[in-house]
Parts: structure tokens; sequence; C-alpha cells
């Protein structure tokens, strides 16, 4: 089975990144210390919303987070792949 760029086979389960997926992933590349309460209200989605997509970054290592919520940060592991072009 082949996945696209944004997927990825996690055991039994296939992980979707969505486009909302990888606006939550941008901001924390940009700012590691960026909140979910913040996500959230940039992006104008639930903090619930939020969640969700960073236990999916998370599933697929591409974040981590240090320290507590307080005073952790972000770390990204792995950048998303670019989209494919089509011609």
């Amino acid at each position: 089975m082949n996945f696209t760029n944004s997927e990825q086979k996690i055991g039994k389960q296939i992980i979707r990144i969505k486009d909302v997926g990888k606006d939550v992933f941008s901001l924390i590349e940009k700012q590691g210390n960026i909140t979910i309460p913040q996500i959230s209200k940039i992006l104008n989605i639930t903090e619930r919303t939020v969640e969700r997509h960073i236990f999916k970054l998370k599933l697929q290592k591409k974040v981590l987070r240090i320290g507590g919520k307080k005073n952790g940060h972000w770390q990204v592991i792995d950048t998303l792949p670019a989209p494919h072009e089509t011609s």
C-alpha cells in the first residue's frame, strides 16, 4: 500500500495529517514556545482539535514536548514532507 506525503502507518492504523494539522505543525515549527490555546486562537479552531492534531504529530514523531505546560516548549523532530507537484 502506498501512502501519500501526509499519511503514515503506525501499527495497524493509518495516521493522516490534514491541512489543519499542517497549519498546527507550521506554527509549532515557527514558534517552539507556542501554547495550545494560542494555536487554537490563531487557527480559529477548538483546543481539543489542536490536541488531536498534536497527538497525530507526536505519533508520527514529528514533534516532541520538552518540559511542562507552563515552562515547556515544542521541539520539531522531523519536518513534514513537501507535497507532490502535479504536472
